[in-house]
């Protein structure tokens, strides 16, 4: 038994190691892609943030935003024409105001490919408390971190394929 306990102590106790270059796994698709994002709720008029993404590795301090595309905008297949760019938010933005059920769709050109997306409004869930804790400050990556967990209840149909759950 004392043999098996030694080897299991030598094996554990061993480490091994290896490098591996990153650099390996940069390709053109990457450095030429676009990110659509865009929250669309029957409350608000419609807006999309668009950025290039970044190598997993790269240092990157914020977002490298795109404001020069022309963003189109269709609701239940009608066009509704392009958004315009906010530059104090960095977001592309059309005055239209979806209702729920509706279907929005919004595409452009980027590097010479179509990038669209589209999917349905979802019917609005009634928010029936929100509460919010605090813990802190404490050091995460300063003196002054906060920890905040919201809690936020309402009641929504199970069954829905929609945005809440």
């Amino acid at each position: 038994m004392k043999k098996y306990f030694l080897l299991i102590l030598i094996m554990l106790s061993s480490a091994c190691s290896q490098e591996t270059n990153l650099e390996g796994f940069r390709d053109d698709e990457i450095a030429n892609m676009l990110t659509l994002n865009s929250v669309v709720t029957p409350d608000s008029a419609i807006s999309v943030v668009a950025t290039k993404p970044y190598f997993f590795s790269d240092v990157h301090n914020g977002y490298d935003f795109v404001d020069d595309l022309s963003i189109e905008v269709w609701i239940n297949d009608i066009h509704k024409g392009a958004m315009s760019y906010d530059y104090q938010n960095n977001r592309y933005r059309i005055d239209e105001t979806p209702s729920a059920g509706d279907r929005i769709m919004i595409s452009t050109i980027y590097n010479g490919k179509k990038v669209s997306a589209s999917d349905v409004v979802p019917h609005q869930a009634v928010i029936e408390e929100v509460r919010v804790e605090r813990k802190g400050p404490m050091h995460i990556f300063g003196n002054r971190d906060y920890m905040m967990t919201y809690y936020v209840t309402f009641t929504d149909n199970a069954d829905e394929e929609n945005y809440y759950f």
